[in-house]
Order: structure tokens, then C-alpha cells, then sequence
């Protein structure tokens, strides 16, 4: 069982967890919801209802088991016994080889690592039936946007990662450990001596064994008893038997649970290549060192802490041990001493005090007459404290009078080698510990840097062998600083593991942000990095404020260094600015960042194939050269193939780097997305006329007619609603959205008048694109921005083209193409130095610009102006039905008369004709010729010579939009 995880509490989980028995092998999982009722507290710790203890959370017990299988199959002691390697060796080499591989071959199996598998499978059927339907399905989605089965979802993919991680340590450690070559069956002769071997010691394990955990007896002796059980199951697999999971009480989860507790309390140390190599190269001398280890080890003064004590020597104080004890539940007893644990606690410190008086009488040490009974059991019991899991931290120093430095010095003479700290001491003012880990993460950094394919458990290996080897790094940590990361390593292997783990993967996560950043020449800010670690689980043991000033730390330092290449600046606090300052600082950011992003995707996109010249392909195919150059990079766009996906602006591009600022691939990730969607680069006025000009290009036929303004305005009406209701798509459509794309036409119409009345055919400035071919690529530019009062393509709806010239004359500015329009909105100078970073580039851009500020004229009405769209007449279906009835008939008739009109149209009487025709009479008078009836004679109508000009002209659009498809 592990203990040292935290109890499940339902008044501090927000969402649904899953718990578990804490006991290893116990298959109980419960769903645990939290309180509603958070000041009443019933059932506030589930219990598993077989063992009578608290769940634990699922995530925290899978990975304390691992841990603990982990250190029962490469414990140290895993290696074949000494006295069995002393009867093969004299077998021969060649069988000394092969035992000892086939001993490392079969250890996992003779251990317990075959019900790994098995029951995990079997936690996570588990996990899932405990969940809901609701609960799984959002479990499986990649993201959802439930937050209240987060926790579940967190804890469930923390199982896997650990499993995950779990068999990959597997697999790569146990290929490490033995030779194939030597993997054969056994001879005669050691199948004989394993056989005899495993019978004398079977015998030996025939006495019940307890698992005490060390509470009746050495948590020692207790560890060579199960090496014993293991080493058998060992041997029963090299003689080809099937090792019995079973043996005298304890089973493989037991097995487990206590090398959890050896591996807690320091006794487990992992079996190293450099261990196996003595023992093959050098086995006389291994076995010769092993041998005095395991006398030292049997004659541990400890073992007999528990014998009744009568002569107290070396204690010169009468009846130490009840004035002590007497301390001691004076201490414990006060109201301030408020634990969830005193009993236990109490329990502990008895047993401390008997090992501290019974290593007095073995001479280890000598208490003096003036010793202060204060101090001491105010020492034992912090010492239970702090070596005990899961205690609520009390302030002895407080309670006792005792100051802390004492206590502290007296724990770390007289206690701390055999009860050290249950966690390690971070933020002790001696350790000075946030300097020893900014030099730590400056020699990870250093390692990354020069082999960019190391990976984190490699960088702590190394980490751990130079505090082995008491080297002194990257010359900056001192002996000192070793001498306590050499502690923390022997007493909190776990603790030393996990945040130099977390550490060595903080400082990869800086390098690869910094690359980054430094690509498109970023600030980094510390929050995004900091929140995106947390949501990862990395937080250096700390809470989020701290670990986010320990990041700034870090990075402060590391950017000090002869590293600082590698990083971008970092984000200063803006408190100190104004409000303008700020705005200012921000906009200009925004600017630089977006535009690396894009002139970076530029450069990197279809591996690269627009670097060569930047150009837009359709401008590149017409011969254009002013227009297309990547000192104009505001005037080239994305064009997506399909409309629905969003468009990839510098808007955008600054967007998706905020949301994905903690993303170090998001630039590799950009570009993959891009290609996926096949976008391609084009300027704007291209992508405008081309893709974004629907209705222009479809109606561009009537709109760039040669003679259009030279009709009357009706008749240009009448046209346009002719080629809408001819065209196939349009026919469908509602009223009002004809009436919508006839608004379009009109505008449309309407601005190719006035750019024609100012400029001619082409653009005023690059004299390149065509109006008649790029209408819908022109833009209003404002000499002065901040003097814009009014966006120029909104009076085309309310204004004729008089009226529209007039108010744009007060605007001050004129009409360009999109492309040339974006050199007069250019950031500063200032802005695209950081951006292109190239003298050439910017020289360029100066002359664009003095090139536009030259030829810069604002509009001014020199001459009268038409308005050949300001019709009359409301213009409807009539004139048009009846101009083309009439046409028809009078091919076969000289007149059309009354009747005939009236029966075409399907009416009752002719008088309803005669008032529609009396209504659009403006323009009727001249298109048709009535002759009126005397008596009952109808009245006779002809088409004038206008009349068929017009009418041929509507018929001649209808059937050219009637052939469109």
C-alpha cells in the first residue's frame, strides 16, 4: 500500500475523480462526487468497504505502483545471490556468463511483472465503467467542451502516460541486461545445482513471514527476507517452471507495496549496466565486496532495537527515557499540537527515542549530564513529523520553546540518516536551493544545446552521475551545492527524480519557444509559458504565482548567459507607461509579429517555392512588375480554394500566434495546415478581381459595354434587370436578393463612371492594372487618415455620381489600386526595420513610397459631371415584356393592335395596358407609336426606330446571360 498518497477529500474536488483502494492488488474503484453541502462534511473520506481506508486518487496511485514495480524488478539485489554465483563460478566462466544472463532474462517474470499488464488492462475497464455514458463519450472526443469531466479526462490520459512511460523504461532497461548469446538451455550438471539450490532455500522461506513494513521488526531484515522469495521465483523460471505468485502469505502485490516502502526509505538502489559489468568482467572481486556488505548488514546494531534495554551506558542522565517520554506528551498533548495523526506520531517518537537510547548504549555517542530534555524531544518529535506521510505540519519550534536552528542542528547530528525528510526542503534559506537550480537548468541548456536529440530521463542520468562522481558541472555549482543535490538524491530519490525531470522539460520548452519567437522576433511572455506548463502538470512542486516567478528566474538567467543567442528578449511589465505609450507599444508589436509570421510562411511554404522572386503568379503571367515585389508584403495574400475556411491575414496570423503563443511547433504547425488547405500566394488586387469579384465577373460583359453610359438611364436599368432574371443562377433567387446583385451592378457601373472620368483606363499610380479588367480592385485612399470622415463604397448605394464626386473632392484623397493603396498605410520605418531586418529591402520601400507621394493627387471636379444612372422611373418587368411582345409580333404583322397586347398579357381589359404605358411614358414616347382606334376600332402600336434599337439591345443581353453557366 502506498501511503504517502493524499486521502480523497470531497470538500476540496470540484469535479468527479475516480478513487481507489490504496492497497495494492485491490481492485475497488469508486466515482466520488464532490459536496454539495461543503460545512458538513458526511462521508467525507470514501473508504474502500474491504480494507476500511481512504481512496486515493487513481493518477497518484498509478504512478506510486509503477514506481514500485519498477524498483521491485531492477532493485539492486535482483542480481543472482552470492552463494549461487559462487558454486557456478567454479563450474567455469563460460557457465558463470550464462547463469547470470539467464538470471537477468528471466528476473521480470521470477518478480511479479506478468500482472502489470493484466492489471492495469483491468484499471482501465475499471475507470470506464465507473464512468457515466455522458462521461465516456466526452472521454473519447480529443477535446470537449465540458469542464466538469476535465478532472476525469486529466486523470485518465495520466494513466495511460504513465503505463505508457512505464513500458518504455521497460522494454529499453531489460534489453540492456543480459546477452542473447547466452540465453540456451542449461547443462545437466547446473540444472542439478539450480534444482539444489532452490530446494535449501525454499526450506528457508517455510516460516510465515509478516509483512510488518517494519513496524515489529528492521525494515532491513524485512528486505532480505523478500529478496530470498524473490531469488526463488527467479530460479523456478530459469528451470522452466512456472514461479508461484504465492509463496507463504505474500503475493506480487504485497511484493510491491513493500518495495514501495524500501524503495521510500532508501533501501532500494537500481541495478546499473556498470554493477552487471564488475560482476561478469571482475567476479572474484564482486563477490568478494558483496560478502563483507552482507556481514555488515547482519550485524546492524538495529536489529535489536526492540530488546528490553537495563543498562543505560553512555546516558549520564538518571531516568532519560521516562523524562523524555514525559517531554514528549507534554509536547503532544498541547492544545496547539493539532495532527490528524497523533497517535501515530506519538507511536513513532517512542520508537525513535528507543533507537536513539540504544545507539547511546552501543557507544555510538554519549549524553551528557547538562543534555537538555527540551531540545531532545522536541527533536524526536519533529523528526516523526517530518518523516512521517501525509502530517499536517506543526510548529514544534513553537509549542516547545525550542528554537528551529536548534532543533534542526540536533536532527541533522543524531536523526537524519535514518528517518530523512518524507519531502525534500526546497525552500530551506542553507540550501539557497533556487540558485543550485538555475545553475541545473543552465548545464540541461548547455546539454540540449550541443546534442539537440537528448531527451529528459538522459539529461537527469547525467545530472545524477556527475553528483555521483562529484564533478562540478558547468564549473559554477560548488562542492557545497553538490554535497546537498547529493543528499536530496540518496534521501529523496523520487522527489530529486521528478523535478529535475519537470526541470529538464521546462528548459527544452524554453529552447524550443525561443527558437520560435526568435524566428518571427517575438517577446516572450512568462504567463502563457508558465499556463501552459501547469495545464501539462509541470510546476516544480510549487503553486502558480511562485512557479511563475521561478520561471522569470530561470529565463533571466539563462538569457544572462553565453547562451542569450538562443532566447528572445522577454516581455518588461508596462506599468511605468501611459495609456497612449501602452496602445502605441502594443500596435507596434502586432505589426512586427504579424508580419514575420507572414514573410516567415512566405518564405517556408511548398518548401519554399515563392522565395525566389515573391511574385504573384497571375501578375507574373501578365507581365506586371511594379505591382509584385516583397517590399510591398502588405499587398500579397493567401487565397483559399474553398470559402467557408477562414483567411490567413496579418490579423489572423497575430490571432492564432496568441492562441498558440505556448505552442513551440506553431510555425512548422501553420505551414502544415496552409499546404493542407492548398492556399496559394496572390496579390490583392488579384485576389479581389479574381476570386472575391462573383457578381462583377459574371455581369463584367454589361458592366465594361463599351457604350453603356451613352444610354439613357432607364434603358441601363432595364439591362441590368434583364441579365439578372437571364442569368440561371439568379432566376431562382428571392426578389430582394435580385434586387441585392442589381444594387451590385449598379455600384458596380457607377464607379467604373467616376475612375474613368479621373484617371482614364489604368491606375493612376503603378499606371498597371486595367480599371475595366480590376474594377473591384480599387480603393479610396485618404491623403490623411485621421481626417477620414466616411468609407467612399457606401455613398455608391445613396448617391448618384455628381453627388458621389462632390463629397469625395472634400475627402482629400483619391482612387488607386488595392496594391499601391497599402504603401500609403505602410507601418513606420521604425516597424518594417524589425520586420525585413535588410537595409536593401527598406531603401526599396522608401522609393515605393516617395514614388505614391508624387503622383498623389487628391480629386478635384474640373469639369461638369453626368449622371448617367439617375433614372426617373421606377424601371420594372413592363417595358421590358412589352417591348419584346411587341417585337414579336410585328414580324408577322404591320401593327399590334389592343387586343392582341391584351390577350398576351392575359388581361381583361386593354384600359389597364394603356395606363402602364401612360405611366412610363417618359421613356415609352420615344421607344413605341400609337395610333388610337376611332369607334370600335382598336388602336394601332408600331415600334419606333429607337424602339427596335432598344429592343434588340435587351434581347442580345438576355440571350448572352441565358448561355452563361
Amino acid at each position: 500500500m502506498i501511503e504517502n498518497n493524499v486521502s480523497m477529500n470531497r470538500k476540496t474536488i470540484n469535479n468527479d475523480r475516480i478513487g481507489i483502494c490504496p492497497k495494492f492488488g485491490c481492485n475497488y474503484l469508486k466515482k466520488v462526487k464532490p459536496l454539495k453541502f461543503k460545512l458538513f462534511g458526511i462521508k467525507k473520506y470514501p473508504i474502500c468497504p474491504k480494507h476500511k481506508i481512504s481512496l486515493v486518487f487513481i493518477n497518484e496511485f498509478v504512478e506510486g505502483f509503477l514506481y514500485g514495480v519498477r524498483a521491485c524488478l531492477f532493485d539492486k539485489e535482483s542480481i543472482p545471490p552470492i552463494d549461487l554465483l559462487e558454486l557456478t563460478l567454479k563450474m567455469g566462466e563460460k557457465e558463470f556468463r550464462q547463469i547470470v544472463n539467464l538470471w537477468m532474462y528471466s528476473n521480470p517474470i521470477g518478480r511479479g511483472a506478468q500482472i502489470v499488464s493484466r492489471y492495469m488492462d483491468g484499471l482501465s475497464k475499471g475507470y470506464l465503467k465507473e464512468l457515466s455514458r455522458k462521461q465516456r463519450k466526452s472521454l473519447m472526443r480529443e477535446k470537449s467542451d465540458r469542464k466538469r469531466f476535465e478532472m476525469l479526462r486529466k486523470d485518465f490520459n495520466k494513466i495511460s502516460e504513465n503505463y505508457t512511460n512505464f513500458m518504455k523504461y521497460l522494454n529499453d532497461r531489460y534489453a540492456l541486461l543480459f546477452n542473447p548469446e547466452y540465453i540456451n538451455p542449461v547443462s545437466k550438471n547446473m540444472k542439478v545445482l539450480l534444482k539444489n539450490w532452490l530446494k535449501d532455500h525454499l526450506k528457508i522461506i517455510q516460516t510465515d513471514y509478516k509483512s510488518t513494513n517494519g513496524e515489529n521488526g528492521s525494515l532491513e531484515a524485512l528486505k532480505q527476507e523478500i529478496d530470498i522469495i524473490l531469488q526463488v521465483g527467479t530460479c523456478s523460471v530459469i528451470l522452466g517452471k512456472v514461479p508461484r505468485v504465492v509463496i507463504k502469505g505474500f503475493n506480487a502485490f504485497e511484493l510491491f507495496s513493500l518495495y514501495s516502502n524500501f524503495l521510500y526509505n532508501g533501501l532500494c538502489d537500481e541495478l546499473t549496466l556498470s554493477n552487471l559489468k564488475n560482476l561478469i568482467e571482475n567476479p572474484l572481486e564482486f563477490l568478494k565486496i558483496n560478502c563483507k556488505i552482507t556481514l555488515n548488514n547482519k550485524l546492524n546494531p538495529l536489529d535489536n532495537q526492540n530488546k528490553e534495554i537495563e543498562k543505560l551506558e553512555n546516558i549520564n542522565v538518571p531516568n532519560f527515557r521516562q523524562k523524555a517520554l514525559k517531554e514528549i506528551d507534554k509536547i503532544i498533548n498541547h492544545p496547539d499540537f493539532q495532527s490528524n495523526k497523533n497517535d501515530i506520531i506519538k507511536k513513532k517518537s517512542i520508537k525513535i527515542l528507543n533507537e536513539h537510547i540504544l545507539r547511546a548504549t552501543e557507544g555510538e555517542f554519549t549524553i551528557p549530564k547538562n543534555a537538555n530534555m527540551q531540545s531532545i524531544s522536541s527533536t524526536i518529535i519533529f523528526t516523526a513529523l517530518i518523516s512521517t506521510k501525509n502530517v499536517n505540519q506543526i510548529n514544534v519550534s513553537k509549542i516547545s520553546g525550542i528554537g528551529q536552528d536548534l532543533i534542526s542542528q540536533y536532527y541533522a547530528r543524531y536523526f537524519k540518516p535514518f528517518y530523512p525528510r518524507i519531502k525534500f526542503h526546497f525552500n530551506n534559506p542553507k540550501f539557497k536551493f533556487m540558485e543550485i537550480r538555475k545553475k541545473v537548468a543552465l548545464f540541461f541548456f548547455e546539454n540540449m544545446i550541443e546534442n539537440k536529440k537528448i531527451k529528459n530521463p538522459e539529461l537527469v542520468e547525467e545530472l545524477m552521475l556527475c553528483i555521483r562522481n562529484n564533478s562540478s558541472l558547468n564549473d559554477l555549482i560548488s562542492k557545497r551545492e553538490i554535497h546537498i543535490l547529493n543528499d536530496m538524491l540518496l534521501q529523496h530519490r523520487k522527489t530529486f527524480i521528478k523535478h529535475f525531470s519537470q526541470l529538464a522539460e521546462v528548459i527544452r520548452y524554453v529552447k524550443l519557444l525561443g527558437q520560435m519567437h526568435k524566428e518571427i522576433r517575438a517577446h516572450i511572455i512568462i504567463k502563457y509559458l508558465s499556463d501552459s506548463l501547469e495545464k501539462k502538470g509541470i510546476t516544480l512542486n510549487q503553486k502558480s504565482d511562485t512557479f511563475k516567478s521561478t520561471l522569470i528566474e530561470l529565463y533571466d538567467y539563462l538569457k544572462e548567459s553565453k547562451y542569450s543567442k538562443y532566447l528572445p528578449i522577454r516581455s518588461a511589465t508596462q506599468k511605468s507607461l501611459s495609456k497612449n505609450a501602452k496602445f502605441k507599444r502594443y500596435n507596434n508589436y502586432r505589426k512586427i509579429v504579424s508580419y514575420r509570421i507572414k514573410l516567415y510562411v512566405i518564405k517556408n511554404i511548398y518548401d519554399g517555392k515563392y522565395t525566389n522572386n515573391y511574385k504573384c503568379p497571375f501578375c507574373e503571367k501578365e507581365g506586371y512588375q511594379y505591382n509584385t515585389d516583397i517590399v510591398r508584403l502588405r499587398a500579397l495574400e493567401f487565397h483559399h480554394r474553398h470559402e467557408k475556411e477562414c483567411e490567413y491575414t496579418t490579423a489572423t496570423f497575430y490571432e492564432l500566434f496568441m492562441d498558440n503563443r505556448a505552442n513551440e511547433n506553431f510555425l512548422s504547425d501553420l505551414i502544415k495546415k496552409m499546404e493542407s488547405e492548398k492556399v496559394i500566394l496572390i496579390c490583392r488586387n488579384h485576389h479581389r478581381a479574381i476570386f472575391h469579384g462573383k457578381i462583377i465577373n459574371i455581369f463584367r460583359y454589361l458592366i465594361n459595354w463599351e457604350k453603356i453610359f451613352s444610354f439613357p438611364a432607364e434603358l441601363i436599368h432595364i439591362l441590368i434587370r434583364t441579365s439578372v432574371e437571364s442569368y440561371y443562377e439568379a432566376s431562382n433567387l428571392s426578389n430582394a436578393q435580385k434586387r441585392r446583385i442589381r444594387l451590385s451592378i449598379t455600384r458596380a457601373l457607377k464607379k467604373r463612371f467616376i475612375l474613368e472620368y479621373l484617371y482614364g483606363e489604368n491606375c493612376p499610380i503603378c499606371g498597371e492594372f486595367n480599371i475595366k479588367q480590376h474594377l473591384e480592385a480599387f480603393d479610396f485612399c485618404h491623403k490623411l487618415k485621421e481626417k477620414k470622415s466616411i468609407n467612399a463604397s457606401d455613398l455608391f448605394q445613396l448617391y448618384d455620381c455628381r453627388e458621389i464626386l462632390m463629397i469625395l473632392e472634400g475627402e482629400i484623397g483619391m482612387y488607386m489600386c488595392s496594391n499601391c493603396h497599402t504603401v500609403m498605410h505602410n507601418a513606420n520605418l521604425e516597424v518594417l526595420n524589425e520586420v525585413y531586418n535588410d537595409q536593401k529591402i527598406l531603401n526599396k520601400i522608401d522609393i515605393d513610397s516617395n514614388i505614391l507621394n508624387n503622383r498623389f493627387a487628391p480629386i478635384q471636379i474640373k469639369k461638369p459631371v453626368r449622371t448617367p444612372l439617375k433614372k426617373n422611373l421606377l424601371i420594372d418587368g413592363f417595358i421590358e415584356r412589352l417591348l419584346i411582345t411587341m417585337y414579336e409580333i410585328l414580324k408577322f404583322k404591320k401593327f399590334v393592335t389592343s387586343n392582341d397586347l391584351k390577350n398576351e398579357f392575359g388581361l381583361t381589359r386593354t384600359s389597364i395596358i394603356f395606363k402602364s404605358i401612360s405611366r412610363k411614358e417618359s421613356f415609352l414616347a420615344k421607344q413605341i407609336n400609337i395610333i388610337p382606334g376611332k369607334g370600335r376600332t382598336s388602336a394601332k402600336i408600331n415600334l419606333t426606330e429607337s424602339g427596335y434599337s432598344t429592343t434588340k439591345l435587351i434581347l442580345h443581353f438576355r440571350n448572352y446571360f441565358r448561355k452563361i453557366y
